[in-house]
């Protein structure tokens, strides 16, 4: 038969363990972004200029804003056009990662595809969507 000291100690340990696994499971919202990729900022046109070399055989990347208060993510749909995206949740403004199968929210867990779209909540709106222009092997993101 086993005591009352043994038993709280046993309950304490299992406690802890369960409190553990809890914790691990947001360990996702703390790993690191995907890697931001260099580009460059003009404040008097308020626009930014990246190599369309920078994606190379990839067609997804992510570059700095201009202030360093959020991340653009791209995706090169053809030569021809790209899509450019404030990595910023519309639901609380918190940032948002990008993951293999779309855009994560790690504080509420809002889900967004790759055009922006949302596809679980609790955001409503899709994400800040910038124009891009295509100048002499250039993607030129319009932030204004």
């Amino acid at each position: 038969m086993q005591n009352r000291r043994d038993f709280i100690k046993q309950s304490g340990t299992a406690c802890a363990a369960i409190a553990g696994l809890g914790f691990l499971t947001t360990l996702e919202s703390c790993s690191a972004p995907a890697a931001v990729t260099a580009s460059s900022y003009d404040a008097a046109t308020n626009k930014i200029s990246l190599p369309l070399s920078s994606f190379g055989a990839q067609n997804k990347l992510v570059i700095g804003g201009p202030n360093g208060d959020y991340n653009i993510f791209l995706i090169k749909n053809s030569d021809a056009e790209i899509t450019a995206l404030q990595l910023k949740c519309t639901h609380r403004g918190h940032g948002v990662n990008m993951q293999e199968a779309g855009l994560h929210c790690p504080l509420h867990g809002s889900d967004f595809d790759f055009s922006g779209n949302v596809t679980n909540g609790p955001a409503k709106l899709p994400l800040k969507k910038f124009p891009v222009k295509i100048e002499n092997g250039n993607a030129i993101i319009l932030l204004a």
